[in-house]
């Protein structure tokens, strides 16, 4: 999940050492300029940008005792700089239920006679959407943001109903089209504080594998803004995947919606 645009914010950091951080922010505007004049606001390198002023001015708001609400909106607001102009993706946040893993407690519920009252979507801080239209959404992936307060023993269970969660979104999305590689992979993050982590969970035969690709680390003074390089580049490179699995998926729902309509009154198996 690297990003084609390294290079680029590589030197943009490198000229914003030594600046204070109004400064910093002015010479940001500057490499923005070129890229209003071409019309070109929703471009990759404008949206990232923006996300770092967006950063610049949250350092030295982190804290220690920062509620779930605070570190949740700071993120998403971080996650919406990036995800800016793509009309396809809606980041959904505030304890939104997940209709894959409901789907699936109804199902076992059916299975295994358990009490209807408990036929609910695990609640998730932020569910990652390609917008169909009309008011239809595929999900995409689950996201995990939680206080710095929060204490291993809670991490780690959070994390495993994450994964299981995005086990749900993933089985669901691999439904779509089993022969589309596209749709065995999606992406997700679990985010603590000012620090996370990206990771991919592919489908192989039925089997969910989960694997780290890099961390995501915000900034909270001017010492540690160098390192913010590798961060962009993942939190770019998952915009772009997003974007991409949504397109498959919406692509793979159409046509299989398609085959259904003419289902009883012709052979619609592929050999």
């Amino acid at each position: 999940m690297r990003n084609i645009s390294s290079s680029f914010f590589f030197f943009a950091f490198c000229s914003m050492q030594g600046k204070s951080i109004q400064e910093t922010i002015v010479f940001i505007r500057d490499l923005q300029r070129p890229f209003l004049l071409a019309k070109r606001w929703d471009s990759q390198e404008y949206r990232a940008l923006d996300a770092v002023e967006t950063i610049l001015k949250f350092m030295g708001s982190y804290n220690n005792s920062d509620t779930e609400a605070t570190v949740l909106r700071r993120f998403m607001t971080i996650l919406s700089c990036i995800f800016a102009k793509v009309t396809s993706i809606k980041l959904i946040e505030g304890e939104t239920s997940s209709a894959c893993t409901k789907s699936i407690r109804q199902l076992n519920a059916t299975l295994y006679e358990a009490s209807q009252n408990q036929n609910y979507g695990r609640k998730i801080d932020i569910l990652v959407k390609h917008d169909q239209g009309c008011n239809k959404y595929i999900e995409l992936s689950s996201l995990v943001i939680k206080p710095p307060s929060t204490c291993p023993a809670l991490i780690k269970e959070l994390q495993n109903k994450n994964l299981r969660t995005n086990g749900a979104i993933l089985a669901y999305l691999s439904s779509l089209n089993p022969r589309s590689r596209a749709l065995q992979t999606t992406a997700a993050i679990d985010f603590i504080g000012s620090a996370g982590y990206v990771y991919i969970m592919t489908n192989i035969n039925g089997i969910f594998y989960a694997r780290q690709v890099g961390l995501i680390i915000l900034p909270k003074s001017r010492d540690s803004f160098v390192h913010l390089t590798e961060t962009m580049d993942l939190l770019l490179a998952f915009q772009v995947f997003m974007t991409n699995l949504g397109h498959e998926a919406q692509a793979a729902l159409e046509y299989r919606e398609s085959v259904d309509i003419i289902s009883e009154v012709a052979n619609v198996r592929q050999e």
